[in-house]
């Protein structure tokens, strides 16, 4: 405890003694201008706060997305959400907030081996894993009655 705080004394009287620090004008909070700014001084990579607020941003979606939709199949409302709540905001933070999107996303074109094993990955996982969704599926039909 002692340490932490000859640290902050330190740091404290190390921002009295800079000149920019006593001298500058109230600064004041202009969201508008915050923003003018993020705008337009754009870094080649996204920054760690851009990307938690990204995260946040995705949970916050997909927690408001539960109840939109009710009406459209799950395989519909589930496309829609991920698309809109899950995969735009990275986009378009990307997009509007680095000079370089393509290496801020981590998109670079794939090795030419990794198409063939795509395909093969895909043959080889897809019917075991589309089988032990039906079995999973009767079971809860064979015990819906149960729950009434």
């Amino acid at each position: 405890m002692v340490i932490y705080s000859w640290l902050a004394l330190r740091w404290a009287i190390g921002q009295f003694q800079r000149e920019e620090v006593l001298f500058r004008e109230a600064e004041r909070l202009d969201v508008g201008l915050w923003l003018r700014k993020l705008l337009r001084d754009k870094e080649a990579l996204p920054s760690a706060g851009e990307a938690i607020f990204c995260f946040v941003l995705i949970l916050a979606l997909r927690w408001i997305s539960f109840g939109v939709g009710q009406h459209l199949s799950l395989l519909a409302r589930t496309g829609i959400a991920q698309l809109a709540f899950v995969a735009a905001p990275p986009l378009f933070m990307a997009v509007m907030l680095t000079t370089r999107p393509r290496l801020g996303l981590a998109l670079r074109r794939p090795p030419w081996w990794a198409w063939p094993a795509a395909v093969l990955l895909a043959l080889c996982v897809l019917p075991p894993l589309a089988e032990l969704t039906l079995t999973i599926l009767r079971q809860f039909r064979r015990c819906a009655p149960c729950w009434s």
